[in-house]
């Protein structure tokens, strides 16, 4: 079996359109890992856990902007990222400098669907 792409999705505010973006990302057959900056309610995580192709980590909010820089060189040294998609300017900037040559994308909330655009 080949080996999926992964696709990482860095969930810094708000979760419906990185959601809905990480479930079109896994329809397409990728796999799909989520950085969730905070801990939501159990209610909320049990929602976003139950989908497959999907992983989502919860982080705290104060480690976060520590965590993910590392959690993406890694990634990177396995060479197996596809897409990395954001939501702030900050992580833009720490994106493009740490995974240089791996698409990026900055993701825009919506209130209609597909509660997401890309910048």
């Amino acid at each position: 079996m080949a080996k999926l792409n992964e696709v990482i999705l860095l969930a810094e505010h708000g979760w419906q359109g990185m959601r809905h973006c990480a479930l079109d990302f896994a329809q397409e057959g990728h796999h799909v890992t989520v950085l969730i900056k905070g801990r939501p309610s159990k209610e909320v995580r049990k929602f976003l856990s139950k989908k497959p192709h999907i992983k989502n980590y919860f982080i705290s909010i104060k480690l976060f902007s520590m965590i993910y820089p590392f959690i993406l060189f890694y990634k990177k040294i396995l060479k197996n990222i596809h897409v990395i998609v954001y939501q702030t300017s900050k992580a833009e900037k720490i994106v493009k400098l740490l995974v240089n040559g791996t698409e990026c994308k900055g993701l825009k909330d919506q209130l209609h669907p597909p509660y997401y655009s890309f910048q």
